[in-house]
């Protein structure tokens, strides 16, 4: 369940006091979630900003070309995103450019004469992205799923993969129609969860159209904060309190997931 909170979110976030360290298991989990939640907002964020920049770039005829996008790291800190094409079922570059969430550079659009065969990599996470978007599953706002796709984190691991409800909405951001979907580098999904068993929004405005100081939500389905719960963090750039049991609260931020202790 989801709550709108205003003067109350301020009143926990000055109350709050940390609480005893988590166990080693439940830490492990922590650090997951902050690593991934920000890879998530990172590759989320590349896609956004250069959006843009490939509309702009490609002549009209064009625009109808491109199928989808992959996002990869580049150098110094930054993510390379490639809009690609299909001829047939083979996938070929249309637009490259990488940024490092704010600016966007080394814009190019690929023109048929050229080497735009993508890497190998690239050409796996196309398909990993085909085999995601085959699941029927639900969105909680108009429009189709967002993907990411983080590379596997071991070496012969998964990919892990996200459909996320994207942001359309100025009453309130969604925290549920998200999905985590792991799929093996053979092409299989392996794995596959939601991190809500129903639709949340949350923020908004106030009656005086001030944004809320915090945010705060209900969650059941772990015993600490996921990797969702930092990328909606980031997302809305507020702090995002959840509330894991009765005695279980954490503030999350981009940052870091902290055990907070309610007085009383």
């Amino acid at each position: 369940m989801g709550m709108r909170v205003w003067g109350g979110v301020v009143a926990i976030a000055c109350l709050a006091v940390p609480a005893v360290a988590a166990d080693v298991g439940k830490q492990a989990a922590i650090e997951r979630a902050l690593a991934r939640g920000k890879s998530i907002y990172a590759y989320d964020q590349a896609a956004w900003v250069t959006t843009d920049a490939m509309i702009a770039a490609i002549p009209e005829a064009r625009k109808s070309e491109v199928r989808g996008w992959v996002v990869a790291p580049a150098a110094k800190g930054r993510l390379a995103v490639t809009y690609y094409g299909l001829t047939g079922s083979k996938p070929y570059a249309v637009f490259t450019a990488d940024t490092n969430g704010r600016s966007v550079d080394n814009k190019r659009v690929w023109t048929a004469g050229e080497a735009r065969d993508l890497t190998p990599e690239l050409a796996a996470q196309i398909r990993v992205r085909e085999q995601m978007t085959r699941l029927t599953l639900r969105s909680c706002t108009p429009g189709p799923l967002n993907s990411v796709i983080l590379p596997p984190e071991t070496s012969g691991g998964p990919y892990i993969g996200y459909l996320l409800s994207g942001a359309t909405d100025p009453a309130g951001y969604p925290a549920g129609g998200h999905y985590r979907i792991e799929v093996s580098q053979a092409g299989e999904v392996v794995a596959q969860r939601p991190f809500t068993k129903s639709c949340i929004a949350l923020g908004g405005r106030g009656p005086d159209g001030a944004r809320p100081a915090a945010l705060v939500v209900s969650h059941i389905l772990d015993p600490v904060p996921t990797e969702i719960h930092v990328f909606v963090s980031l997302a809305t750039k507020l702090p995002l309190y959840v509330v894991t049991g009765p005695d279980a609260t954490w503030k999350v931020t981009g940052t870091a997931i902290e055990r907070v202790k309610m007085p009383g």
